[in-house]
């Protein structure tokens, strides 16, 4: 296989070795046996791509796609820029609808993002209020989610049957193990 290919399934699969074994086509992208120097360009290639697709309007799911991509390709990279980018993005996840911040917020706890912890604390703190704001906001009613998922038929169970304190709870148990080493 020629660099190109390599580069074509390594931007397709945003540089996620997960993904591209999931497929079966890891194997095929190793045995290109790309030089790091090459795969390091195609790294920020990636990053820069997901960086400008945020900056375009999407409806929620996808902004939280790209998220997720952005997250998942960082950790992939050994980067510790996650927390700048979400700073970078406030404006667009603000604007989300309950839904969509909920799912945000687990990504942040759940891929255990890789910054410092001081740089971390901060938006923690704000996550976890965020999540008691949803609480109350669900007891009035008022949490809001975005008719896509409705369209798409993707209303999780835990809203739909009315358990959210019981899946935010789970969240926060399963960051806190985490964090105490469980």
């Amino acid at each position: 296989m020629d660099y190109a290919r390599a580069r074509q399934i390594f931007l397709d699969y945003n540089g996620i070795t997960f993904g591209m074994a999931r497929n079966g086509i890891l194997e095929e992208y190793k045995n290109a046996k790309v030089p790091k120097e090459l795969e390091l360009q195609w790294k920020e290639e990636v990053l820069e791509e997901l960086r400008e697709k945020m900056k375009l309007d999407h409806p929620p799911r996808t902004s939280w796609g790209i998220i997720s991509d952005y997250f998942m390709a960082n950790q992939e990279f050994y980067k510790k820029d996650s927390i700048d980018f979400i700073r970078e993005n406030k404006e667009k996840i603000q604007d989300m609808d309950d839904l969509s911040k909920l799912i945000v917020i687990e990504m942040i706890f759940n891929l255990s993002l890789p910054e410092e912890p001081e740089k971390r604390k901060l938006v923690i703190e704000k996550c976890v209020k965020r999540l008691y704001d949803m609480l109350e906001k669900e007891a009035k009613g008022e949490f809001v989610i975005d008719e896509s998922y409705y369209e798409q038929g993707q209303i999780p169970d835990y809203l739909a049957d009315g358990k959210l304190e019981e899946r935010l709870d789970r969240i926060l148990c399963k960051f806190l193990d985490k964090k105490n080493g469980v």
